[in-house]
């Protein structure tokens, strides 16, 4: 399969598994929407289960790629929180670069919201990688120093991408509580809210 079809099976399912859930989308609503045939999907792709996994595979790489490639200076700082020149500095700036890629991708939400509400949350393919190295990271910080060591860093990091998240489920519900302010400021003071938490509470 060529990568321009490539990409279109992988948007039109990112598309309408975001939209209908895994259950509710079927091989021939993706033929239709990519304009790929299904039997090339299936060929390339396999069951829809794998296509399925290929889309959150896809999803993991751009965040990762988003996380890695951009200097740390340049990484969330238009938020322009102080915790970014402490020495919990980079594990803010990962968090501020998972903020960012779901601010731009609020599909991905979506699928995740869909994941829970069909019972089949498990582990995305390269979500182990993305996992493996904000551990990492925390272990370091804990073992230098600037972060408390009765904290659990897999935990710590399950708790924080977890905040993440729910902020972009619930953030309409959060536009609802504040009718005076504007969505981008609510998203200001969300990062700021957080940034003291992590400040005053992870601190060794």
């Amino acid at each position: 399969m060529e990568g321009n079809a490539r990409e279109r099976v992988l948007r039109a399912a990112e598309r309408l598994f975001a939209r209908r859930g895994f259950a509710g989308t079927s091989m021939r609503d993706l033929a239709k929407a990519s304009g790929v045939s299904q039997a090339l999907i299936h060929h390339h792709f396999g069951t829809k289960r794998e296509l399925y996994n290929a889309v959150k595979e896809r999803a993991v790489q751009q965040f990762l790629s988003l996380a890695t490639s951009r200097t740390p200076a340049k990484v969330g700082s238009h938020w322009g929180s102080p915790l970014a020149q402490t020495e919990l500095g980079e594990l803010w700036r990962w968090l501020l670069a998972l903020f960012e890629f779901f601010r731009k991708n609020r599909r991905l939400v979506r699928l995740l919201s869909w994941e829970r509400l069909e019972g089949k949350a498990r582990l995305w393919p390269a979500e182990k990688r993305l996992l493996e190295a904000f551990h990492s990271l925390a272990t370091e910080l804990q073992r230098n120093g600037p972060l408390r060591r009765d904290l659990d860093p897999l935990m710590l990091i399950a708790l924080l991408q977890s905040l993440v998240v729910a902020w972009w489920e619930n953030r309409p519900w959060v536009c609802r509580l504040f009718p005076r302010r504007q969505q981008q400021e609510l998203d200001r003071m969300f990062v700021e809210h957080l940034s003291k938490l992590l400040s005053s509470g992870i601190r060794g």
